[in-house]
């Protein structure tokens, strides 16, 4: 099997979330994803470069060539590898899900398979799918799996990926010595650095041998003399370029001339400044390679430690040709001579020494010490040390920096001897324990003090006699001086609003006049200079909408201002991204340009089943519209349902939800508009919603009426006289107790009234019954109001009612003559069950003419609203007129009764028999 380098059966301690989760993985790894080809490039199309170094040479050195090209990088395709790096194939262990092993590739270092830059887990693809890989080491080859379930039995997998190989590449070489040179090869430094280097010399002669093969320990050599510029050039194939680069050669050595102290002088100090005038026309001059070399301990040895000190770059000015090297030597701690020299190295490793004398060979430079009391050699405003960073650093408040010609004694500083504006120093002290400074002057001669508050410009300061001593004990003198400023003005920024749409103003204060206007930035993107508007104040209206780069877009704005004090110091406000503390203490404001539109319910088309559905208006979205969003409320500014203004009427249901309950609506479609407003001023178009009401109609409150008491079945007696219609006295306002009298259609025939019931003896009066017609009457439109309704005749209009002879004298009833002959023959007895199809088909044919009427303009009701139909005849019950006459005309419907039920029987039987013909 193959050789598992580690295993660990921890499965049975894993959470079953978590193998579920392996498995996940597992799936995800194993999907695999067949190679393009043989080789891949990871960067294709990227310029390479090429570089010399030394980029001067003298007339016999080694130069190291380079070439840093990605697209050079090929790796190679190991597909469905069986084996690992011993030989054994590999085999996926028994164990529980969870467990894990580790393995070694046969080939290393793993190239990236997936191309993306990076060499992870997802660039080996394993062949089961009952493991995944956790990790791998692109160096070594080891890769660690898991197993994604169960293995109960062993079994063998393949591994796909990518492996690199040391790539190489060419150079062409050639000098005006040898015009023809010769092509150098470069080796890949690793498998995967993408960076290709070889060697070769310069001298009198041409050797080409070690130029194919970078591993040669015999390197080429091109021909030069001092002056010749050695040409190297790098074809890159992909984008296609040629890319150059030169080597000077260089043969002369730098002009060193020391300026101060002068040869053979006198100083106070014990220490003193030590300045040279450094040369070098051909390759030049770093500052960093400028020393001054002194004999502190007067051994005639000149390279021991603290006795060679590189040139102050502070102090130091850049010349034509070279530099103007100044240092502050070491101080000496006792009188007498002091020998020191300065030494210059070239690009091109040339030396040059100084020499005081003329005279052949090199002298050293020699002064003498003359102790005296320390001298003060700079006091800075603004000036702090960084303990952590051991260097001097500026722009900081409320610090000075006094620095002296010597080195100071610690336990003789005194901070109230430091006095500026009549406030003595807090804290005065000198930094020890470093000794790895190139200018050690700077830790061991400079105070460094601390105040409680003091101006940011530069104020007199008062150094009281005896502030310091020096090594030897002498005391400091009184001096009063203004320190130079290395403190850039504080300035405040702030802005009008914390969240806009697109105008926004941003303020710039200080208490420090500036030299020029500030500029302000907006997410590091400089806006232009604020403009002035009082005295130390200025401000800059920028557009949220003309933002570009990386402050475009919508978002959280960081905002920083920077100006310029007259000591050039730069004054800055608010806080950088790229600060430790950052956010807090930063000016930040929002810009949000958009506004989604609410959601709305109901929503379009949908129908409420209630008369007065919950209207909201989610505008949820505006949640979270970008990283670090705060504002997120919403106003409604308008809303309208049914061209009603319901603006007043929403309550917040939270910054984003508004919801509005309206009265009762009808069943109908209802139209419901919406504009909303965000924090940042935006507003949407109108949102309009059409949706539908159908809610159940209310169940009426029934109105309490007097129901009729129903009368008791009596028989009628041979004798009956004919009760008169009361009227009453106010007849005029009483609707007329008689049903009310409905005009005949033409198409329609009259029917005969039916003779008595055989029940009722034959000398019975006959009661008067009004002509009726087929309750088949088309409804009518309403009168207007003013009009007198139809169905209520004033008693006044109306035909007096034909009452029963006192007698029982027989009354007109109109009737044809075969109505009566058939009257009078044997008839059946009428049930029930032909009573109520009668009057069913009656009602039937009421409701059809009634709808058929309704289309016209007539009314179709039979007596005024509201009415109360008993046995096919209109009976009032409603209004404040009818109700008076209510009792008076029941007699009357009574009577009108019996006859209509004769009626009905006189409908009925004729229908049967002819049924039964």
């Amino acid at each position: 099997m193959g050789t598992v380098l580690a295993f660990s059966a921890g499965g049975q301690n894993r959470t079953k979330r978590f193998k579920n989760l392996l498995l996940a993985i597992a799936i995800a790894v194993v999907v695999f994803t067949a190679p393009a080809g043989d080789a891949n490039t990871i960067f294709a199309s990227q310029t390479g470069t090429l570089n010399a170094n030394p980029s001067h040479t003298d007339l016999a050195s080694e130069v190291t060539v380079s070439v840093f090209d990605p697209d050079l990088n090929v790796t190679v395709l190991r597909e469905f590898e069986a084996t690992d790096s011993t030989g054994n194939l590999y085999e996926l262990p028994t164990g529980a899900a969870g467990d894990n092993a580790v393995f070694k590739l046969s080939n290393s270092s793993v190239g990236d398979f997936d191309a993306d830059g990076t060499i992870t887990a997802a660039d080996l693809q394993l062949s089961t799918p009952k493991a995944a890989v956790l990790w791998v080491n692109k160096d070594s080859g080891t890769f660690q799996i898991v197993l994604a379930q169960a293995v109960s039995v062993t079994e063998n997998f393949t591994v796909t990926y990518r492996s690199e190989h040391k790539d190489s590449t060419t150079v062409t070489l050639r000098s005006p010595s040898d015009p023809a040179g010769f092509t150098l090869t470069l080796t890949e430094t690793t498998p995967t650095s993408h960076t290709f280097a070889a060697t070769f010399k310069t001298g009198d002669a041409t050797a080409t041998t070690g130029a194919t093969d970078s591993t040669s320990t015999t390197r080429p050599v091109i021909k030069v003399v001092d002056g010749d510029t050695v040409t190297l050039e790098y074809a890159d194939a992909s984008p296609s370029k040629l890319i150059s680069e030169a080597v000077v050669v260089d043969a002369t050595k730098p002009s060193v001339s020391i300026t101060s102290p002068v040869h053979k002088s006198s100083s106070s100090n014990a220490t003193v400044w030590a300045r040279a005038v450094v040369t070098d026309a051909a390759s030049g001059v770093d500052l960093s390679q400028i020393k001054f070399h002194v004999d502190v301990d007067r051994d005639e040895i000149f390279d021991e430690p603290g006795e060679t000190i590189s040139a102050s770059v502070a102090d130091s000015v850049a010349i034509n040709q070279g530099w103007n090297a100044a240092v502050l030597l070491p101080a000496i701690g006792t009188n007498g001579l002091v020998n020191w020299y300065v030494t210059a190295t070239d690009r091109a490793s040339n030396v040059g020494v100084s020499d005081s004398e003329a005279t052949a060979g090199q002298q050293f430079h020699k002064y003498t010490v003359d102790t005296s009391p320390p001298a003060i050699e700079e006091v800075v405003l603004g000036q702090a040390w960084d303990p952590t960073a051991k260097k001097t650093v500026d722009n900081a408040l409320n610090s000075v920096k006094v620095k002296w010609n010597e080195p100071i004694k610690e336990a003789s500083i005194d901070a109230s001897r430091f006095i500026i504006k009549g406030q003595s120093a807090e804290t005065a002290t000198l930094v020890t324990g470093v000794t790895e400074l190139d200018d050690m002057t700077e830790v061991t001669n400079s105070v460094w003090l601390t105040f409680e508050d003091i101006p940011t410009s530069p104020e007199k300061i008062t150094i009281m006699p005896g502030a310091v001593s020096d090594m030897t004990d002498f005391q400091s003198e009184l001096k009063e001086l203004v320190p130079v400023d290395k403190l850039g003005p504080r300035l405040t920024v702030s802005t009008d609003t914390a969240i806009t749409n697109g105008l926004l103003t941003i303020k710039v204060t200080t208490v420090e006049t500036l030299t020029s206007d500030p500029t302000v930035t907006i997410n590091g993107v400089t806006f232009g200079s604020a403009q002035p508007v009082d005295t130390n104040e200025w401000s800059i209206v920028v557009d949220g909408t003309t933002f570009t780069g990386s402050a475009a877009g919508d978002g959280v704005k960081n905002v920083e201002a920077a100006g310029f004090d007259a000591a050039l110091n730069i004054a800055r406000g608010g806080v950088g991204v790229d600060t430790a503390s950052y956010p807090t203490g930063a000016v930040q404001f929002h810009l949000d340009t958009v506004i989604k539109p609410p959601v709305v319910l109901p929503g379009d088309r949908e129908i409420a089943i209630v008369p007065n559905p919950l209207i909201t208006v989610s505008f949820a979205e505006e949640i979270g519209e970008y990283s670090g969003d705060s504002h997120a409320g919403v106003t409604i500014i308008s809303a309208k349902l049914d061209g009603e203004d319901v603006t007043s009427g929403f309550t917040a249901e939270s910054a984003t939800t508004w919801s509005y309950r309206p009265a009762f609506l009808s069943n109908d479609d209802h139209i419901f508009e919406v504009i909303g407003r965000d924090d940042a001023g935006n507003t949407h178009g109108a949102i309009v919603r059409s949706f539908s009401v159908n809610a159940p109609e209310p169940t009426a409150t029934p109105v309490p009426t007097e129901t009729p008491t129903p009368l008791p079945t009596v028989d009628i007696t041979p004798v009956v006289e004919a009760a008169p219609t009361e009227i009453p006295t106010d007849a005029a306002d009483v609707a007329p107790a008689e049903p009310e009298s409905v005009d005949t259609p033409q198409d329609s025939t009259p029917v005969e009234a039916a003779p008595v019931p055989e029940a009722v003896d034959p000398e019975t009066v006959e009661v008067p019954v009004p002509e009726v017609v087929e309750p088949v009457v088309e409804p009518e439109d309403p009168a207007p109001e003013d009009a007198e309704p139809e169905a209520a005749p004033n008693p006044e209009d109306s035909e007096e009612p034909v009452p029963a002879t006192d007698d029982g004298g027989d009354s007109e009833t109109p009737a044809d003559d075969e109505s009566a002959d058939a009257a009078s023959e044997d008839e059946e007895p009428v049930t029930e069950e032909d009573i109520a199809a009668t009057v069913a088909a009656m009602r039937a044919e009421d409701e059809e003419n009634f709808l058929d009427e309704g289309e016209g303009d007539g009314d179709g009701s039979l007596a005024p609203e509201p009415a109360l139909t008993v046995f096919g005849c209109n009976v009032p019950t409603g209004g404040p007129e009818e109700a008076v006459g209510a009792v008076t005309a029941g007699a009357d419907y009574l009577l009108a009764a019996a006859g209509l039920f004769g009626l009905i029987v006189a409908r009925v039987r004729p229908k049967r028999r002819k049924d039964e013909d």
